[in-house]
């Protein structure tokens, strides 16, 4: 099943869609790298202070308006790439079924 995978997401066999899907995650993950990295979105915050005093109670205190857009692209990345990786499953698995199952490469090739 694997092999097949490998074969069915192939950049150079996979439809438009399926390809913009992937970019859009790798985009959305390198962003909230970036945002983190280089913007101010999280609350100088130590192990050592208490949530109460230097974070009004609230855990969510922890991030200003840029660390929730960190957030929300983080999430939007993990979903558009459980996306891709559910539509690799379906097209591996029609592979399987069908007569054309091949895999990349023959394990006996390297004896």
């Amino acid at each position: 099943m694997r092999k097949c995978y490998e074969t069915a997401t192939q950049w150079n066999v996979i439809p438009l869609w399926p390809k913009l899907v992937l970019i859009l995650s790798h985009v959305s993950i390198t962003a909230s790298c970036y945002m983190v990295q280089f913007g101010t979105c999280f609350v100088d915050h130590d192990l050592t202070d208490s949530i109460d005093e230097n974070l009004g109670g609230s855990v969510a205190n922890l991030f200003l308006p840029l660390g929730w857009v960190v957030i929300a692209l983080f999430i939007a990345s993990m979903i558009l790439l459980g996306i891709f990786s559910s539509w690799g499953n379906r097209q591996a698995k029609k592979l399987v079924e069908s007569e054309k199952a091949v895999p990349l490469y023959d394990p006996q090739d390297n004896l």
